[in-house]
């Protein structure tokens, strides 16, 4: 059984014929209920407890907000992708360089059911396109699928690093003379 706890729906509206909705059932799940009703005098009655089971759910989930940003490390970049699905689920990341779309990088299924996923990896190319797809799961293997486009920003050096470029750039023909011998 899932979370077994009561739950309540209804209408206080006064009338002879009633429909509530129920909302948040997980699917192929037996379910018990008993309806109470109130007339205009505050009389209850309350009725004998019923089942019925749902139906296997066949609805694909949703993925919002998905967003992702890279953030520098020291040297290294940072990818953080975040988003959201509007019931728990798995989720699958898969990202790689529009450049070589071979070199797929793909994270480990997340462990547990959840609506807010958030994953970290790091490793990416500086200044380079890249393209990141989340596949999230729910419990009966429906799928939903996003992919967004984004650009790694590239590695500042630091005015040190700079400035031995530059030294080693007009020290070039040095190792050119090395070379030969």
């Amino acid at each position: 059984a899932q979370d077994e706890k009561e739950l309540s729906a209804g209408d206080t509206t006064l009338q002879g014929d009633h429909a509530v909705t129920l909302r948040n059932l997980y699917g192929l799940t037996d379910y018990t209920f008993k309806v109470l009703a109130t007339d205009a005098q505050g009389k209850q009655v309350i009725s004998s407890e019923r089942k019925f089971t749902t139906l296997k759910d066949t609805t694909p989930p949703e993925i919002k907000d998905f967003k992702v940003s890279v953030t520098r490390s020291g040297e290294e970049l940072v990818l953080t992708a975040t988003w959201k699905t509007n019931e728990p689920t798995k989720s699958n990341v898969f990202y790689n360089p529009k450049t070589n779309t071979e070199q797929v990088t793909e994270l480990p299924e997340s462990s547990a059911y959840l609506t807010e996923h958030v994953i970290v990896s790091s490793g990416l190319i500086p200044s380079t396109p890249y393209s990141l797809k989340a596949i999230s799961s729910d419990f009966f293997g429906n799928q939903a699928e996003e992919t967004i486009n984004f650009v790694s920003p590239g590695i500042r050096k630091s005015i040190f690093q700079l400035i031995l470029d530059n030294i080693l750039n007009q020290l070039g023909w040095v190792s050119k003379v090395f070379d030969r011998n």
